[in-house]
């Protein structure tokens, strides 16, 4: 029954009116927030691509974070290490000084002699043949400075991946914080216009009490949005060193975003049949085996004579065969200089025990290391291509929850059902939205993480201390 009312002044039509605003305005920032939901073939790209503030934030992160300058240290600590070995083969002088004062009595000579005595020593040493032993522990300072890379390469790898999953969860959360304002703007017109019904007996009391528990959700929704927001504000700045001020970050929409290309799919799926030789995991084992390998080589010169290359000169003083004096005396010599460990109890048998032990346990540890990483590559990749088509099923479910809202909304203007059902398909179209969210962004964790642990990470190569291939 349509009332005969100036229709301006009439509940049911600003009731009408209120929905359609709130709705357009809510469809609005649905939009805006999501973005094109396309998923269309091109380039690859990484979330810094998709939210330029984001490669600020990565590299705060490597210059401020403990756990990265930490695994510099490491290097530097290798390098250092490395020097050392290289120094082995290298010449070197030594020199010793003494000064005495010596009283003595002679029964040849009458009386008593009290003087100073100068002994000095200068040295020159060079190694000359020690069976290899020397290079081999060159060689292993450069496969440990190796390891120390690539093990400073994987900290920047995982944090990297930290940064990129903290900052994706805190733009999707600004986006869902957005929807449930526009839900609790939309919710308390509703209410509003409600109240102005139940007068003219339009609905009733059971109706307008089940539309402000909708509401009191959306306020429990918001509360809990803005809370992990600061949370994850929080996390962010630690991850990366820094300072992130409240509301400086994650507000940019959620952008279109690339499927991955089917060459490129084939190429990945190529690497990982080929066990990554270039992961850092896998180099970390192959330089461990290595250096092992070169450490039983020196095991095996350890008794065997070592020749060294001396030269020097060295001062003293020798007794006088007439007086109390002394004598000067300066002596030069050159030659070659042997030490041979001829045995030493067993020991040197029991290190290469060891050693071989070692080296089975590497060989097994790389093993198990190409497959368990293949088979985390293949999984990320599956991954990644289930959320190609998850994205597209999502979209197609967003479209029908559209023509959804379009048939509520004017089922309640015409009064076939409450408010509160078309607060309910609002809601389930909030819901569809961030579903559609969260699969672009797992979907471009899932890219960054296929990439870090192919060891071919676009951002983390455009920085030094890569890992060195073998």
């Amino acid at each position: 029954m349509k009332l005969k009312t100036d229709l301006s002044m009439n509940p049911i039509f600003i009731f009408r009116r209120h929905i359609h605003q709130s709705m357009t305005r809510l469809l609005v920032c649905m939009c805006v927030c999501l973005g094109p939901v396309e998923v269309s073939a091109g380039p690859q790209v990484l979330p810094e691509s998709l939210f330029p503030e984001l490669n600020a934030l990565l590299e705060e992160a490597l210059k401020g974070s403990s756990t990265v300058n930490v695994g510099q240290l490491k290097v530097d600590e290798a390098e250092g290490n490395l020097a050392t070995a290289e120094g082995r083969r290298k010449l070197h002088l030594n020199t010793f000084g003494q000064a005495t004062v010596r009283s003595q009595n002679r029964d040849d000579i009458d009386g008593s002699n009290t003087q100073g005595q100068l002994y000095a020593n200068l040295q020159l040493t060079k190694p000359l043949f020690h069976w290899g032993s020397l290079e081999a522990g060159e060689e292993i300072g450069e496969l440990r400075v190796d390891n120390a890379l690539g093990s400073l390469f994987t900290i920047k790898g995982n944090l990297l991946v930290n940064v990129r999953n903290l900052y994706l969860q805190l733009a999707l959360t600004r986006q869902s914080q957005r929807l449930h304002e526009k839900n609790l703007e939309l919710g308390e017109n509703l209410i509003s216009n409600q109240e102005r019904l139940l007068d003219l007996g339009q609905t009733t009391p059971q109706q307008l009490l089940e539309t402000r528990l909708l509401l009191q959700q959306f306020e429990e929704n918001l509360l809990s949005t803005e809370k992990y927001i600061y949370y994850l504000e929080d996390s962010l700045g630690a991850a990366t060193g820094s300072i992130v001020l409240p509301g400086a970050l994650g507000n940019q929409p959620f952008p279109a975003v690339t499927s991955l290309e089917e060459a490129e799919a084939d190429r990945i799926r190529q690497v990982l049949n080929n066990s990554l030789p270039q992961a850092p995991s896998i180099l970390h084992w192959q330089k461990n085996l290595e250096i092992e390998k070169l450490n039983w080589k020196a095991l095996r010169q350890r008794t065997k004579p070592k020749v060294d290359l001396v030269l020097g000169a060295f001062q003293d003083q020798v007794d006088s065969v007439s007086t109390n004096e002394f004598i000067n005396r300066f002596n030069y010599f050159a030659g070659f200089q042997v030490n041979w460990n001829i045995f030493d109890g067993f020991e040197t048998r029991g290190m290469l025990s060891s050693s071989r032990a070692r080296q089975r346990m590497y060989e097994l540890e790389l093993e198990q290391a190409e497959k368990t990483l293949a088979q985390e590559g293949r999984q990320y990749l599956r991954e990644i291509l289930f959320l190609e088509r998850q994205m597209a099923t999502r979209e197609k479910k967003l479209s029908l929850l559209n023509q959804q809202i379009a048939l509520k909304e004017k089922q309640v203007e015409e009064g076939l059902i409450p408010p509160n059902e078309y607060l309910q398909e609002t809601i389930n179209f909030e819901n569809a939205n961030i579903e559609l969210m969260r699969s672009k962004a797992d979907y471009l964790l899932g890219i960054s993480r296929l990439y870090i642990v192919m060891g071919e990470d676009p951002f983390l190569q455009q920085h030094p201390e890569a890992p060195v291939t073998p």
